[in-house]
């Protein structure tokens, strides 16, 4: 039997992960639905993702861009989001790959945008770490 202990950071980071989530409950929720194939009429519950009008803050970026590290064990990555109509974010915590925050792209403060985020989310370490949770390098 192989057992898996938490890493260091998953013990000392909790501060910073509870940080993320309370930012994701003020931008962003989801619900259940019930969805209904055509053919087969196989019914399925299905999740979706609702975003608030709400908008992060300088200081908060800032803080969410800085916990994106090796340390915190906390990668982020973009995500397709509205059904594809609009560009979001994830933040992941690899150790047991929960996401603990999703934001869209329009919910950032002036002067950040994807370009600005794609510093973070395209550094080696970023990357690495998305691979090692089995999500494939952004493109």
């Amino acid at each position: 039997m192989h057992l898996l202990f938490p890493p260091e950071h998953f013990r000392t980071k909790i501060n910073e992960r509870g940080f993320l989530k309370e930012l994701d409950r003020r931008l962003h929720y989801v619900t259940e639905s019930w969805a209904e194939t055509n053919i087969s009429r196989d019914r399925h519950k299905l999740s979706i993702d609702h975003y608030t009008n709400q908008k992060i803050n300088s200081d908060e970026i800032e803080n969410v861009l800085s916990l994106i590290n090796i340390e915190t064990g906390i990668a982020m990555t973009p995500v397709n989001a509205d059904s594809g109509f609009s560009v979001g974010f994830s933040a992941i915590y690899t150790f047991d790959k929960k996401i603990l925050l999703c934001f869209l792209e329009k919910q950032l403060p002036k002067g950040y945008d994807f370009k600005r985020l794609s510093k973070i989310f395209n550094s080696p370490e970023n990357i690495d770490m998305l691979k090692s949770i089995g999500i494939e390098k952004p493109k």
